[in-house]
């Protein structure tokens, strides 16, 4: 895959969360609660970049890997069991695209 800073790109955000529920009746009721969304974004390749890095310095990445045009983040609080994940597919915008 290839970035540059020039080029604008289509990208789909997809996110998804498994988190301690703040409705619990007792200290001991681990309720977790697991919550999906997604959004498409059009960013040019600098802001992407940038958006990128600001994902690798999270505290809790635990793994970082890219499938094909895919950037997945995989994020755990070793302090609580919550984690999370983040898909990026990204699409370079063609000309005809922009229209």
């Amino acid at each position: 895959m290839n970035i540059c800073i020039y080029f604008k790109y289509k990208v789909k955000i997809t996110t998804k969360h498994c988190y301690l529920s703040e409705e619990n009746e007792t200290i001991y009721d681990n309720i977790w609660v697991h919550d999906k969304n997604s959004i498409e974004k059009e960013l040019d390749g600098g802001k992407l970049i940038d958006l990128i890095v600001q994902n690798l310095k999270e505290s809790y990445l635990s793994e970082f890997k890219i499938v094909g045009n895919e950037l997945h983040f995989e994020y755990f609080n070793y302090n609580n069991g919550e984690s999370s994940s983040k898909c990026y597919c990204i699409e370079e915008m063609r000309l005809e695209d922009e229209r």
